[in-house]
């Protein structure tokens, strides 16, 4: 069962993965500064950079929210397909482990020659058994709880990214739509410029406050790692009694 723990760290890794660095989409605030000044006093011309400028700036963050989603729908496939080897792995330990365990089984039924032996014999498999079961459902049991709590905090912190790039694209996209309706509308252009500027700086602070309020995964695993481990150690701590009791109780009749 020892290397079973080690092995749950890999779960550990995957959440490391998912709390690394999220890839923000950033629109900087001076970007349009240079083309606004080279205009001059061509308001079309004016016009034109600022579309041109919203039409990048637009793509741009489409790019960014399409790579975003992408990388985190890999991070969560490579979780899964994480959690599915440790799965597999389990299940072979213990269909091995199974398979030892009834050849000593055997071993006991030949050497059991007395009635009294046989009892004790068939005492010992009764107990063993129910103690493997035991801890078997005990560590299932550890592990869900903790594969759930950990998928609670990756959707729940998905869902605060989100907002977060939502409200960042929703108001970078107004300020470029309120800087082409300005300026079509004969706003100084210098007004328009400095509007832009100060709009996307804006949601830029903003966009970076709501990102250090999110939760990192960081913080959350390991609290749940160290309640699934206790978990786990206990369930062992509970079947070596069992097992030695059962030991005890089988030598006894031999």
């Amino acid at each position: 069962m020892k290397s079973y723990i080690k092995k749950t760290a890999v779960t550990f890794a995957a959440a490391a993965i998912l709390a690394s660095a999220m890839p923000f989409p950033e629109v900087a605030p001076t970007a349009y500064a240079a083309d606004a000044t080279s205009t001059g006093g061509n308001g079309a011309r004016s016009c034109a950079s600022i579309s041109e400028f919203a039409t990048k700036t637009s793509a741009r963050l489409t790019d960014r929210e399409e790579r975003y989603t992408a990388k985190s729908t890999d991070r969560l496939n490579r979780k899964n397909e994480r959690e599915q080897k440790q799965n597999d792995r389990l299940a072979d330990a213990r269909t091995k482990h199974d398979e030892r365990r009834l050849e000593k089984y055997s071993k006991l039924d030949e050497k059991a020659t007395t009635d009294a032996q046989k009892a004790a014999v068939a005492a010992y498999k009764t107990a063993i058994d129910a103690a493997k079961a035991t801890r078997r459902a005990a560590v299932d049991a550890a592990m869900n709880t903790f594969r759930n709590a950990l998928q609670a905090a990756i959707a729940n912190r998905k869902a605060k990214v989100d907002a977060a790039l939502t409200t960042f694209k929703t108001s970078v996209t107004a300020a470029l739509d309120k800087a082409k309706a300005d300026c079509a509308a004969g706003v100084d252009m210098k007004t328009v410029r400095n509007t832009l500027k100060a709009s996307l700086e804006a949601a830029r602070t903003k966009l970076q406050t709501d990102r250090k309020a999110i939760e990192k995964l960081g913080d959350v695993v390991p609290p749940l790692a160290k309640t699934r481990n206790a978990a786990v150690e206990q369930a062992t701590k509970t079947f070596k009694a069992a097992a030695e009791a059962a030991r005890t109780a089988l030598k006894a009749a031999f």
